[in-house]
This record gives structure tokens, C-alpha cells and sequence, in this order.
């Protein structure tokens, strides 16, 4: 049984941790996906194999039926209508998963209509609507269970009848584990112990989040109340250094801006406080040292583009993707000018016309240049020293699909950065883990002599 269930935890973990990638993802520079090897020995530490490994075979059949899947020991959403929906593992395809039901809409009752409810339910005030019935308004209501369970504990120390053990009641203010006294509960089954101990629970092999001060924060399962349950810590606070006391790291570990503060060094801010993360392999020094982004850029109005870039922060290549400004206006009956080396265009998009007369405002877009110098076709014009003849995307004529004397445009010849990808640098961005638990990363290739990179996204889960 422990050998069945650890496998439905291990598939309940590739939905659970799509957010623990991290820089700790995994994968080549160049980004091939690949899936997740398992850690090798989760016993001794975090996993820190990032290697990818080759697609796994088809796995052999867990299951034949729902009854050959472990129960899981999760917590369920109580419903409106008193029901609950509860995580549970099924067979699909020979595999154990995991589904996680939502709650059904509650059934319509009351009203100025006075819907019934079905034997065995009754309508209570809906939780939801801003409808209060001591206004005296015929508000709706919701159908919920008449039957509530048995109510125990209390100031009486009402007790619960045989089989069934006195539990805090979810619904009520009064908590025993935030120190409320004599609380309520209600009657719940008494469920059969699992485990005693935490080693008596299942391994598991799954992957740890790597934390900000180089620590790592891995999932386990350990017994508690005599079920085995999973249980998912979050990574420490990184120390504080820097600031007007100038707190020093400690040896292996460097100072850097706090991302959540309002102080930023980089924009004049002085005796700025930030946090202990250790002292990571640098990739650059400056911005010139990170490939160039082969993504496409976003046309602004006002005629200009706004590009993805690759900038060097903290010694690591990052890209960043800027937004487009709000253009200046122009004209309209205050006749105001562009700066030199722009025109005023009609605004798009707005529900003035100039062609009817009126003063219409707009917007000061950059004055095109003078196209590039034209080269090759029936008369063979050459481009000048240090340009190069490319074909004209404008036209339709394609010298690779046959297209005789096209015409071409002079292009600044550009020095070649490389001639395989592996002559790119390594893209130190971190992967995306997809949801059917492959994962994507970006990559940096050579194309027509240029190092460029590429944003992979996780592609469309099967049905």
C-alpha cells in the first residue's frame, strides 16, 4: 500500500509544485524540455540534480480500478449547501491521479416565488447576496442539509457516541489550537491510525524550492493525529545587512537591494537596507555581455518601439520588457508643434476626422528617415563600403523561392557573433515548469551569425 501511495503523492506533486522551478530548474542552455528526473536519494538533503534526463519510457500500470488507488489524506472544501468536495485519487489509463472536485451550486429556495426544498434539506438565508430577511424582504435562500453532526464538547463536555470522536468545529470562532476554551465541536467518524511515527510515511521524491539564502525548503510527509499527511514549508527570511548600521554578510554571502522596499541605491538611494544571498558565478559585468533578445518589439503611436532586452543585474543576464510612453500631443485648435524631428499625425483611434474641417488634436510621432539605399535588381546597383545587400521584405520577390533580379535594400554588414549555438552564453534565466510536468527554459541559438534568445511556454495540457 505505501508503494501505491507514494506513487499518487509523486503525481499529486506535479501540480503542487509548478511554482518551486527556480533558478534550480534544470536544463542546457540551449533549453531543451525534457521531464524532471527524480532525486536520487531524498533522505540525504535537497535534490540538487538539475541534469535532464531522456523521456521515460510508457510507465507500467499502477491500477485496473478507482478501489487499487491510495485515499488521500487532504483536506476537503466544505460547500454552501453543507456538502464537501474532496480531493481524491482515481485510475485513468492504468495511472493513479489526482482530481480535485469543485462544489456544486447550491439549489434556489424562498423568494417572493417560496421555492421548496427537497426531503431532507432545508432553506437558509444564501451567505453570498447582500439580501438580509430580518429587513423583512423575501430574500432567497440556499437548500442546505437539515441533518447538522452531533454537537460535543463545550463548557458541558457533551461526549460523542461509540465510533465517533469529538473534532473542533470548522464553522464556529472559537479555535482550541489559538487558545479558545471550552470550545464546541462536532461528532466525526473515528478514522483508523496510519502511522505512529513520521518514518512510517510514505518517502517523498519531490523537488525542493530553492530559497533566496541558498537554502532549500523540501516538501515531506510526516504522521499527524495518526494520518499521513504532506506538509510544504516556505523558505526562511534572508538576513538583513547594509542600511545606516552597514550589517555585513556573513563569508560566502553578498549584500544586495531589498526588491520590497521603497529604497533603490540605483536611483540615489542612500544607506539602503538589503539582504544576505550568496555570492553566485557572475555571468557580466555590463549589458553588452548578455545575448541579444531576438523577441519581437511592441510599435508604440507615436511611431517608436518598445523591445525586449536583455540587461546585466547583480552579475546575471535578465530580461526585461518596457511598455510603450504616451505620446505628445499636437494641434487642435491651440496649434501645438512637434519638437524638431517629429510630425503631427492624427490620432488613431479617436472620433475626430481632419478630413471634415475640424481641429482635430494629435499625436507627434518621429519623422521617418530616408529609406536605406536600394541594391541589386535589373540594374545591379552595389551598396556602399561596410553595407551589405539583403533582400527587400516590402516586395514580392523572394531570391530563395526563385524570384529572378529582386531588388534588394543596404544594410550595415553586421559582425558575426557565432557559428554554432554553443558559441552563444547561456541564458541564466530560470525555467517554467508545465503543468503535465515537463518544463521549459529559455535558450540562446545562432542565427544568420547572431546570438539571439527565444521565451519558451509550456504548450496545452491533454484533455
Amino acid at each position: 500500500m505505501q508503494a501505491t501511495l507514494r506513487a499518487a503523492l509523486i503525481g499529486l506533486m506535479a501540480v503542487a509544485f509548478a511554482a518551486c522551478g527556480g533558478s534550480g530548474g534544470g536544463g542546457t542552455g540551449n533549453g531543451e524540455a525534457g521531464k524532471f528526473a527524480a532525486c536520487p536519494d531524498a533522505s540525504s538533503g535537497p535534490c540538487q540534480d538539475d541534469t535532464p534526463r531522456p523521456p521515460e519510457a510508457t510507465p507500467a500500470p499502477q491500477c485496473s480500478d478507482d478501489t487499487q488507488c491510495p485515499p488521500l489524506r487532504l483536506a476537503c472544501s466544505v460547500c454552501v449547501d453543507g456538502t464537501s468536495a474532496c480531493p481524491n485519487s482515481v485510475c485513468k489509463g492504468g495511472q493513479c491521479i489526482v482530481v480535485m472536485p469543485t462544489c456544486p451550486e447550491p439549489t434556489t429556495c424562498g423568494g417572493i416565488a417560496g421555492l421548496p426544498c427537497a426531503d431532507g434539506y432545508v432553506c437558509e438565508d444564501d451567505p453570498n447576496d447582500a439580501c438580509a430577511p430580518e429587513s423583512g424582504v423575501d430574500c432567497t435562500g440556499v437548500c442546505v442539509p437539515d441533518k447538522k453532526p452531533q454537537f460535543c464538547g463545550g463548557i458541558a463536555g457533551f461526549p460523542c457516541p461509540d465510533g465517533y470522536e469529538c473534532v473542533d468545529d470548522p464553522s464556529d470562532d472559537c479555535s482550541p489550537a489559538k487558545g479558545g476554551a471550552d470550545c464546541g465541536g462536532i461528532c466525526q467518524p473515528i478514522t483508523k491510525p496510519e502511522c505512529a511515527r513520521n518514518d512510517e510515511c510514505p518517502q517523498l521524491r519531490a523537488r525542493c524550492s530553492e530559497c533566496p539564502d541558498g537554502t532549500a525548503a523540501c516538501p515531506e510527509s510526516i504522521c499527524a493525529n495518526g494520518q499521513c499527511t504532506v506538509v510544504f514549508p516556505t523558505c526562511p527570511q534572508s538576513p538583513a545587512c547594509g542600511g545606516i548600521a552597514g550589517t555585513a554578510c556573513k563569508p560566502g554571502y553578498e549584500c544586495v537591494d531589498d526588491p520590497s522596499d521603497n529604497c533603490d541605491p540605483a536611483n540615489g538611494g542612500a544607506d539602503c537596507g538589503g539582504l544576505c544571498q550568496p555570492v553566485e558565478f557572475r555571468q557580466c559585468t555590463t549589458d553588452a555581455e548578455c545575448p541579444f533578445i531576438g523577441a519581437p518589439c511592441i510599435r508604440c503611436a507615436d511611431g517608436t518601439a518598445a523591445c525586449p532586452e536583455s540587461l546585466c543585474v547583480n552579475g546575471q543576464c535578465n530580461v526585461v520588457f518596457p511598455t510603450c510612453a504616451s505620446p505628445n500631443a499636437c494641434g487642435g485648435i491651440a496649434g501645438w508643434v512637434c519638437k524638431p524631428g517629429y510630425d503631427c499625425v492624427d490620432t488613431p483611434g479617436d472620433d475626430c476626422d481632419p478630413s471634415t474641417g475640424a481641429d482635430c488634436p494629435g499625436i507627434c510621432v518621429p519623422t521617418p528617415p530616408p529609406g536605406p539605399p536600394r541594391c541589386a535588381g535589373f540594374t545591379g546597383e552595389t551598396c556602399p563600403e561596410g553595407f551589405e545587400c539583403v533582400d527587400d521584405p516590402s516586395d514580392d520577390c523572394d531570391p530563395k523561392n526563385g524570384g529572378a533580379d529582386c531588388g534588394g535594400l543596404c544594410q550595415p554588414a553586421e559582425t558575426r557573433q557565432c557559428k554554432t549555438d554553443a558559441e552563444c552564453p547561456i541564458i541564466g534565466a530560470p525555467c517554467s515548469i508545465c503543468a503535465d510536468g515537463t518544463y521549459v527554459c529559455p535558450r540562446s541559438f545562432c542565427k544568420d551569425g547572431q546570438c539571439a534568445a527565444v521565451i519558451e511556454s509550456c504548450s496545452a495540457p491533454l484533455p
